[in-house]
């Protein structure tokens, strides 16, 4: 039977040592999720007007 060992004062600064640098990451995590909200909104925005001229010239033909 084999075991595994588990260091967990290792484990304990490693978890440390990230919580620092855990800040940056959300700022950055928060920029990037405003950005990528923002290209949404325009995305859906020229669908939207994409799919009512279609409408429209569907509707114009038929």
């Amino acid at each position: 039977m084999t075991t595994v060992t588990f260091d967990t004062h290792k484990f304990v600064t490693t978890k440390d040592s990230l919580q620092e640098s855990d800040l940056v990451t959300n700022q950055h995590l928060s920029l990037e999720l405003e950005r990528t909200k923002s290209d949404m909104i325009k995305w859906v925005a020229g669908l939207l007007l994409a799919q009512a001229a279609l409408i429209a010239a569907l509707v114009k033909i038929l």
